[in-house]
This record gives structure tokens, sequence and C-alpha cells, in this order.
């Protein structure tokens, strides 16, 4: 059984103050004019290399959407079934899919305005940035499935998967899909999201097989 960490009191206030952060960031990111100008430093910095209109800038693009960045998570999921941790692997696909679901619906409007809007998706995706959460959720996937089978990707991937996350956060404020506040409310919701469904196995999945 993977030992996660059962002191997970304090993730119910994370969750709280996750949500809290999710709302008002939504509502102050298209106020922020601190995180315009920080956009069109990056982009005129980035210009070359990561707009969508480069090669390198399509590719990250392409490689941080959710279907592909599923067909890496499914290989994960494998490997959790592999050593024998099919609870836990079930429960990162529940989880994971209703995370991303409600990553999109942030985008569509807290208050539901923009999914009554008709247009699918808004044409600036402001809060949170969808392509760095996507891609923060598969780098932690990584570090659990390394923490299950007790084997380090060494340092040398570490700085990789770091880095994915860092150039894959230039590429959305280079083309001006997000804000400094929707690229921090990707990490960050992220984060919170991770803490929910580790709070959530621990005391769900976990303390019904002791009873």
């Amino acid at each position: 059984m993977v030992k996660m960490n059962t002191q997970k009191s304090r993730s119910l206030y994370v969750m709280i103050s996750g949500m809290m952060f999710i709302v008002l960031g939504n509502l102050i990111s298209t106020h922020a004019q601190l995180a315009q100008r920080f956009n069109e430093t990056v982009t005129r910095l980035t210009d070359h290399y990561f707009t969508h209109r480069s090669a390198f800038g399509r590719l990250i693009l392409m490689l941080s959407r959710w279907p592909v960045v599923e067909l890496g998570f499914l290989l994960l999921v494998g490997v959790l079934m592999i050593h024998h941790e099919r609870g836990l692997a079930l429960w990162l696909v529940l989880t994971a899919g209703i995370g991303q679901m409600m990553c999109w619906l942030i985008q569509l409007g807290v208050d539901g305005t923009g999914i009554m809007s008709t247009q699918t998706v808004p044409q600036t995706i402001s809060f949170p940035a969808p392509h760095l959460f996507t891609v923060s959720l598969f780098v932690y996937l990584v570090y659990l499935v390394e923490r299950v089978t007790q084997h380090r990707g060494g340092r040398l991937m570490n700085a990789c998967l770091l880095l994915l996350v860092l150039v894959t956060g230039l590429v959305e404020l280079s083309q001006t899909q997000s804000s400094l506040i929707g690229e921090l409310g990707g990490v960050v919701f992220c984060y919170f999201w991770i803490q929910a469904s580790e709070w959530g196995y621990v005391w769900i999945v976990k303390q019904r097989r002791t009873v």
C-alpha cells in the first residue's frame, strides 16, 4: 500500500481557501493592470520562441492539451495498476477528470454567465490557465508514481518536468491566452486540487478499507 500523508486535517481549510482564491482571482483578473503589463513584457521578450506562430509554441500547446496529456495519464494509471494500487488508480482517474471539468467551468465564468453564452469557450482565457493546470497535474502524477514504485527519476528528469511547467506558462502568457493571475491560478488551483484528492483518498478510500 502506498504511504500517503495521513496528516490531512488542514486540507479542508486548504480547499475552502482555494475556492475563495478562485472566485476572487476570476473577478479581479480582468482588472489587473499589473498582470497586463507583465503580459506585455513577457510577450516582447518571448515573441520569437514562445508565441503560437512559432513551431515550438505550437508544439508546447499541442502537448499540453488535455487529450494528449490524458494518454500519458493513462500510462501512469497502468503503472499503478501493475503495482496493485487499483484503488489509488481509480481514485486518480475520478479526481483528475473532475478537476479538469472544474477548471473548464471556472473559465466559462464563476457566476455561470459564460455557460449561457453562444461561444463554447471564451475568446480570452484569463483564469485559471488551462494548459498550465493540466501540465502541473501531470507532473504531480509522475511524482506520485515515483513514490508508489519507490523509483526516483533522477535530477535530470525532475528538472525537465519543472522546465516543462515553466515553458508552458511562458507560452500561454506570450500568446495572451492568460494573465499573470491566471498562471498563478493554474498552479495554485492544481495544488489545492491535489490536496483535496489526497485528503479524499486518505479519509474515504483508506478508512473504508480499515473498517
